[in-house]
């Protein structure tokens, strides 16, 4: 199997080319905010219990596919360096490598005032994503998600400069999908 991680900060373009990634691969698509909706019918973002059962809930998914022998699954990833994300992405590379399979890593990054445009696009609020300058700059000043995953090589892709279909065809080039 091969896992395709997209992450980067809010308001990048993570979705938009996964979505376009999913389209010509045929791979399903478990975007964060699947996740995080779900649990937040329960419990509300900050709770102890919040990130363990959205990481939970992830990691059972993409066991379950790895064990299917699923040829493919994206999903999407706001990542914080120096966090717990840093074991969680360990992780998922270990969990998909023991059977067999690869996790690949696509930053995707744009100047802060794109993202600060982005983030109040229409879209973001009907799925419940940060849609305020005020909760991204809250997120910023918490963590660090601008950085790249230290312990990975990733393609990068500057949403500045490329559209979501031509992204996603260089993704699936670069990784031969």
């Amino acid at each position: 199997m091969k896992h395709v991680i997209f992450y980067g900060p809010p308001g990048a373009g993570k979705l938009s080319i996964a979505e376009e990634l999913a389209k010509l691969t045929g791979f399903g698509l478990l975007h964060n905010q699947l996740t995080n909706n779900l649990v937040r019918e329960v419990f509300p973002y900050g709770h102890p219990e919040f990130s363990r059962l959205v990481i939970a809930f992830r990691s059972e998914m993409y066991k379950a596919a790895a064990r299917a022998r699923v040829e493919g699954i994206i999903s999407t990833f706001v990542y914080g360096r120096g966090t717990a994300d840093d074991k969680i992405l360990k992780d998922w590379i270990k969990l998909v490598g023991s059977f067999s399979g690869e996790t690949l890593f696509v930053r995707v990054h744009c100047s802060q005032k794109t993202m600060f445009k982005r983030i109040a696009a229409p879209r973001r609020s009907e799925t419940r994503k940060i849609n305020t300058l005020k909760q991204l700059k809250l997120l910023m000043k918490n963590s660090d998600i601008l950085s790249s995953i230290p312990f990975v090589a990733s393609l990068e892709l500057d949403t500045d400069h490329i559209k979501p279909a031509p992204a996603a065809k260089l993704v699936k080039k670069h990784y031969r999908l």
